[in-house]
């Protein structure tokens, strides 16, 4: 099996002072972050999706995604690639059925696996090589569970227990407790994005997609802020650090409409969050992932969506450096954008591809 990585390097940053026209609804901010390059990570010529990513004790880099089979875009397995020094080794995680790659917290990856119309979560262990399935009843049901992601002992995912109702969950590994945080009901939909540390997010859509933070000692969560603007209407695909910084998607309606990357709680971000990278028009996303590297900086991984007939996702990643001078942020950068807000979620598909077919 190839993996084709870093291909077509995206060019060097740079400084952007943006003239925004004051529309109605429109907060006009005079200066933005740096714009963030994006990086290809996997490229190749089958749908790759649902990156997470770590650091091996010993050094080695870790990455696990979803990539679909060659003569079936629909359908995945998940995958596990670690690279050492002069060597790439890509291992397949789900041994029967297909697969949909989850989270990783370094040596335990947390995955899903599709058998007889069944899904549930398993453990992989990397240093002794062990797949262990999640217990039932707190995490294996006889619903359908998905969108899974692992942080020392707490395990976020979705769970369908109805073709239109789905919950929220957090499962303790020590206690063998389960919160359900949120269920969704008909007429709406949501998934899980992160949990490190601290903190878990996720999103959830109705006549908007909104994120939320969740502090798991305090019980508490908070719905994070757009600004005004036709192109600010949606948050989807979020994902969080030990430190509970957020790094959100915010866009219009439309599949590829205005979509930019958006931090929250970093130092020096407003309410609404800073801007950090801008996709190209007509690209999307539903899932990223953070991790935090020893000089500070942060990787924000995701799967990269071109919205069109015949769809296709690739992996990427922004590289936010540790404290970069951020000074504002751009509240609005919806006036090139024709797509209309009209209140109802994104206008394209837009679910987690793992969750069971509708």
């Amino acid at each position: 099996m190839t993996i084709e990585t870093n291909r077509g390097m995206v060019g060097p940053m740079r400084r952007a002072v943006l003239t925004l026209a004051v529309l109605a609804g429109l907060v006009a901010v005079p200066f933005v972050q740096a714009a963030l390059p994006e990086t290809p990570v996997l490229t190749s010529t089958r749908q790759d999706a649902h990156p997470a990513a770590d650091t091996h004790a010993d050094g080695d880099d870790l990455l696990v995604f979803s990539r679909s089979r060659p003569r079936n875009r629909f359908a995945y397995d998940a995958y596990l690639r670690r690279l050492t020094s002069g060597a790439t080794n890509v291992l397949k995680l789900n041994r029967r059925g297909y697969g949909f790659a989850g989270g990783i917290d370094s040596p335990l990856v947390v995955y899903q696996q599709v058998r007889r119309n069944q899904s549930d979560l398993w453990l992989y262990d990397i240093d002794t090589g062990a797949r262990t399935k999640l217990p039932t009843v707190r995490v294996n049901t006889r619903h359908w569970e998905y969108a899974p992601s692992i942080s020392g002992d707490w395990i976020g995912f979705s769970r369908d227990i109805t073709r239109n109702r789905t919950r929220i969950v957090l499962f303790d590994r020590s206690t063998v407790a389960q919160r359900i945080l949120e269920t969704i009901g008909s007429n709406a939909f949501g998934y899980s994005g992160q949990v490190a540390g601290n903190w878990f997010v996720w999103t959830r859509c109705a006549k908007s997609c909104h994120v939320f933070r969740y502090d798991i000692a305090a019980r508490t969560r908070l719905r994070l802020p757009k600004p005004a603007g036709r192109g600010n209407s949606q948050h989807y695909a979020a994902s969080v650090t030990d430190a509970g910084v957020v790094y959100a998607a915010r866009s219009g309606r439309a599949c590829g409409a205005s979509v930019k990357i958006v931090r929250f709680f970093g130092p020096g971000d407003p309410a609404t969050g800073t801007v950090v990278a801008f996709l190209p028009r007509g690209r999307d996303l539903i899932v990223s992932n953070t991790r935090v590297n020893d000089d500070g900086s942060t990787d924000v991984y995701y799967d990269r969506r071109r919205c069109a007939d015949n769809p296709a996702w690739d992996v990427y990643r922004i590289t936010d450096p540790p404290d970069p001078g951020r000074s504002a942020s751009l509240d609005s950068a919806a006036s090139s954008t024709r797509a209309l807000d009209s209140g109802s979620g994104k206008s394209w598909p837009f679910s987690h591809p793992g969750r069971r077919s509708r």
